[in-house]
This record gives structure tokens, C-alpha cells and sequence, in this order.
């Protein structure tokens, strides 16, 4: 019987699963993260290392970007008893939320920090911030307490009454409250376990985005070498008469080549070739696309969206796409955003609204031929004999008034 230990870096660590083949031998699986086994750990370290990647990958990036620019648009309305009483609430409430930021520029950030994973809103003295996620430093223990169920609001109250460290990106560190905190998940904190911490989209797309950073690695080193060529004299080792290229041949082709002239001639006859000759054989500008479809994909872009983004298209489906998905996608995040926006300013009713972006205009002439179409049935039905207090309950709704 023979043992075999995959071990990596922490051999303390206890075996995550154990095997036995049809030969009786036992395989103990320590750390198999390090050689791709069974419970590879894919992820980013930390939230630093997220955002490098983000950053530095035209794909997610591209994505991440849209998104973003998308959501920044929203304007938050208020309502009382189902009516709209005030269009742009918040710039009667404040003007902008810190001296640094518009609100347009704090909702973008609030869908960029989102799409990583969590957004954490700060709010002190009326000034609005979202924290980066890299600067927060919760301490072991109070992870712990945000990490399970309660049954009454005082243990929520209690542990809010903490504190926590944040830090600068010019490294100054403030201590800030938690009952000041308000924490966004793109995945709801149930399922990660924490209500601290959501789990992240991008953690899924881990091996996309090191392929990604790959292939641009390769297509810039293919490129380099577009621009260099290999000669080699045409020697016959059956012709006597024939010799091999020598070091001085050598040296006065490699000169030659360099020399500007437009005719240069030599001893004997050459082969010349590109190191790199067809770039496009090597499918990385595919393998770009291919990547962004499949981010876009993780965060619920239609395919319509992303023709938007990698091809283009015609301008009544480019707005009834992205119409359909600023509704679909983004408005349940806008939902989400204005139900803790009421908490925080004591209101009863704030929505989100995108009706003031063009797209509405599609959707609108598609709105005024299905209108067309009910008011013609209507007609038919009065002429028919119905009711006339339902022929006028019926033009409300059609209507909506």
C-alpha cells in the first residue's frame, strides 16, 4: 500500500479530501489549490488585487465602465400616496454629497464598487461618501459578529455601536462609526454568510480575466516580432559548390537591410521571412470579444447590449436593448439603493427613474400604436352597446389618469 501527499505551501493544514485508488493506495489532498485539484481556490486576494485587474483588463473594465455610465444617469424622485411631488429630490436636499462629488458621479461610483461586490456608503453631517473597499480594516471579531442571523434589532443595535478603521489612499487612517455604514451586495449577504461582505461576480470570471491578460501579453509580443525577419542563404549540402552563409555574409546582409537603399544585391541567393507573418491567424482580437461577451454575460447584458458594445447597431434596437435592460438589470440595483436612501433621509417613497433618456422615445411610439389600437377596440365595444361607465374606466386606463 503507498501513500501519496499533495502538499503545498502550509503542510499544518488538515487534508480538504482523501482517496483511495483500486490498488489500495491513499491520496491526501492538502493544499491542491497550488496544482489545480479538486477545491481550487479561484479568487482574488484581496479587494487591491480586484481592482488591478479591473483596471488593468479592457474587458472588464469595458463592462464594469457601461455599467456604470449607465447607472449614473438615474434621477431619484419622490413620491407621497403614489404621486410624484418632486422630480431630482436629492439636489433640494443637498446640492451635491461632499465637497469632492456630484450625486451624478456618487451613483456611478456606488455601480462600480457594486459590480466588484459590495458598495459601503458612509454618511456623516449630511456628507455622502462611498468607501473604497481596500481601505476597510474590520478586525477578526467584528467579521464574526456581522456573520450570523438575529431575531432582535438590539443585537444589530449593539454591534453598530462599534467602530472601525478606514484608510486613506495617502495612508492616514480615520476611525469611523458603524451605525454610520451602510453596505450594498451584488450577492445578498445571506448567501456569503457575512453582512459585511457579499461575494463577488468577478471572482467567477477570475480565469477569464488571467486568459485575457495573457492573450494581450501574447499579441503585443507577436507584434514585436511582426517587425523583425529571419534570412538564410540557400545552401545545397549536395551541391559541392554551395557553402553555408558566413559570419561576413551574414553581417553585410543584416546591414544591408538596414542601409535605406531600395536594391541591394548579394553573393548569393537568400530566403527572407517574417518571424511573425499573419498576426491575425493567432484569433487574439476574437479572443478579446469573446471575453468581453462572457463578462457582459455574468453581469445580465443581453446580447443586444453587447453588440452595442463590441459591434454596434441599428439605433431603434441599440434603444429598445438597452432600454429593456436598464429596467430588467439595473433598476432592481436602483430599488435596492433607494430603499436604504429612505432610511437614511426619513423618507416613505424614493424611485429611481431613467424616463428622461432617449430610449424612452422607442418605447414611447410602440406605446402611442398599442394606444391606437386600445381606443379602436373601445369604439367598437361603445358601438356595440358596453356599459358607458366601463367605456370610461377602461379610458383611464388607457390613458393613465
Amino acid at each position: 500500500m503507498g501513500f501519496n501527499f499533495n502538499i503545498g505551501y502550509n503542510s499544518s493544514s488538515l487534508p480538504n479530501y482523501v482517496e483511495r485508488d483500486s490498488s489500495g493506495n491513499w491520496y491526501y489532498s492538502i493544499l491542491d489549490g497550488l496544482f489545480g485539484g479538486k477545491n481550487k481556490n479561484k479568487g482574488f486576494k484581496s479587494e487591491q488585487a480586484k481592482l488591478d485587474v479591473i483596471l488593468s483588463n479592457p474587458a472588464i473594465l469595458k463592462v464594469l465602465c457601461f455599467l456604470s455610465d449607465t447607472y449614473s444617469q438615474v434621477k431619484i424622485d419622490k413620491y407621497q400616496n403614489d404621486k410624484l411631488v418632486e422630480k431630482d429630490f436629492l439636489y433640494s436636499y443637498k446640492k451635491s454629497p461632499n465637497d469632492w462629488q456630484t450625486w451624478t458621479d456618487l451613483f456611478w461610483e456606488h455601480r462600480f464598487w457594486l459590480a466588484g461586490g459590495n458598495s459601503y456608503l458612509y454618511v456623516d453631517a449630511n456628507v455622502w461618501y462611498y468607501l473604497r473597499p481596500m481601505g476597510l480594516d474590520f478586525t477578526p471579531e467584528q467579521i464574526k459578529q456581522f456573520s450570523q442571523i438575529s431575531f432582535s434589532s438590539k443585537y444589530k443595535r449593539d454591534i453598530q455601536k462599534g467602530t472601525f478603521k478606514y484608510r486613506n489612499p495617502n495612508n492616514s487612517v480615520d476611525t469611523l462609526q458603524f451605525s454610520k455604514l451602510y453596505v450594498f451586495t451584488d450577492m445578498s449577504g445571506g448567501v456569503s454568510g457575512n453582512w459585511l461582505k457579499g461575494n463577488s461576480r468577478l471572482d467567477a470570471l477570475y480565469q477569464i480575466a488571467i486568459n485575457s491578460d495573457l492573450a494581450l501579453t501574447s499579441k503585443g509580443s507577436n507584434l514585436k516580432y511582426t517587425q523583425k525577419f529571419l534570412v538564410s542563404g540557400q545552401h545545397d549540402p549536395k551541391d559541392t559548390t554551395s557553402r553555408p552563409m558566413g559570419d561576413t555574409e551574414k553581417d553585410s546582409i543584416e546591414n544591408s537591410l538596414e542601409n535605406g537603399r531600395k536594391v541591394n544585391a548579394t553573393k548569393s541567393k537568400v530566403d527572407m521571412q517574417q518571424m511573425v507573418s499573419n498576426i491575425k491567424q493567432l484569433g487574439l482580437d476574437e479572443a478579446f470579444e469573446s471575453d468581453l461577451i462572457k463578462v457582459a454575460n455574468m453581469y445580465g447584458i443581453p446580447k443586444d447590449v453587447i453588440d452595442i458594445l463590441s459591434k454596434g447597431s441599428t439605433y431603434e434596437n441599440q434603444e429598445k436593448a438597452l432600454g429593456k435592460f436598464i429596467n430588467y438589470n439595473e433598476m432592481p440595483k436602483v430599488q435596492q439603493m433607494t430603499d436604504t436612501y429612505e432610511v437614511i433621509l426619513q423618507e416613505q417613497d424614493l424611485r429611481g427613474s431613467f424616463k428622461h433618456l432617449p430610449f424612452n422615445l422607442v418605447f414611447e411610439v410602440d406605446k402611442i400604436n398599442n394606444r391606437k389600437v386600445e381606443l379602436e377596440s373601445l369604439k367598437i365595444a361603445q358601438e356595440l352597446g358596453v356599459d358607458e361607465s366601463i367605456i370610461k374606466t377602461k379610458l383611464k386606463q388607457i390613458y393613465e389618469y
